[in-house]
């Protein structure tokens, strides 16, 4: 249980910085180019990381079937998601398109749910309504009966991003795949549906944007998303994905110091309840 906490901290850490990130670049780059050059980097990495742990013979095992599974995969959790959350943080404030699309947590636990069979507590139902609000006050920037979005496309394009990672992960633990190898076809899919898009046409590219791929590529989807998925697989799928909801948090401070972004009152009391909802959680595992 320990280790599954763990390998969700590494991720959690790394998401963090997702959001400043994606802002520097899509002034630039689109969000397909963006898509493209993350993918391509995540499944170097990701191929590095399959062959330092040896298990090419595992691949050797896989059949047509399985490909097909991870092509499916790849296209609902990988291309999709990212697609979808770099078009929203175009189009919303970076922090708005990036809590928004933090009700994946939640649709991990939905989906759970009726794929799983995992039981659906009172607890968990107190923790999702609490850190709900809490995404609702941000993405409404504290006008809860106006509903107003700065973006309607933008919020919609960061709620798909959301269904689709979601409905991704409780597929990933359903299959119970090698998660190295699994996440490896999965994004070499997603970088391949991505460069036909683009008539296989990279754009050039100045240093800083090399990098600001680069690092979305290895460090904020390859790594992190290993060891999600390492996470997930080996403890409590709905206690895992709550803990996802400090991602924001600590998103906020990189926001600031990478892109100025101001810490506004309704962002800090969306964030209250969504730390609220982690507590509740917290408290059930120390009352057992």
């Amino acid at each position: 249980m320990k280790k599954s906490y763990i390998y969700a901290g590494i991720s959690i850490l790394l998401w963090s910085t997702t959001a400043a990130i994606i802002k520097l670049l899509v002034s630039d780059l689109t969000s397909m180019q963006i898509t493209a050059g993350c993918t391509f980097f995540a499944s170097l990495s990701l191929i590095l990381l399959t062959i330092f742990q040896k298990k090419i013979s595992i691949i050797k095992t896989y059949k047509f079937k399985d490909y097909l599974n991870f092509i499916i995969l790849g296209f609902i959790g990988i291309f999709i998601y990212y697609l979808m959350l770099n078009k929203s943080i175009n189009l919303l404030p970076a922090q708005e398109a990036f809590v928004i699309n933090y009700l994946w947590p939640i649709m991990i636990m939905l989906f759970a749910t009726f794929i799983l069979k995992e039981k659906f507590s009172i607890y968990k139902l107190a923790a999702l309504i609490i850190s709900f609000m809490g995404v609702i006050i941000i993405a409404t920037n504290g006008n809860l009966l106006g509903m107003h979005f700065n973006s309607p496309t933008g919020v919609l394009m960061a709620v798909v991003a959301a269904i689709s990672y979601g409905l991704f992960s409780v597929l990933v633990k359903k299959k119970n795949y090698d998660v190295s190898t699994l996440m490896m076809f999965c994004y070499i899919t997603a970088f391949i549906i991505s460069i036909i898009y683009l008539g296989f046409k990279f754009p050039s590219v100045t240093i800083y944007q090399l990098i600001g791929v680069i690092w979305l590529g290895v460090f904020t989807q390859g790594i992190p998303y290993a060891t999600w998925a390492l996470a997930l697989n080996s403890g409590d799928t709905s206690k895992i994905s709550n803990l996802a909801f400090m991602t924001p948090i600590l998103s906020t401070v990189f926001t600031f110091f990478i892109l100025g972004e101001r810490l506004e009152w309704y962002l800090l009391l969306g964030l209250i309840f969504i730390i609220c909802g982690i507590f509740i959680q917290s408290k059930r595992k120390c009352n057992k």
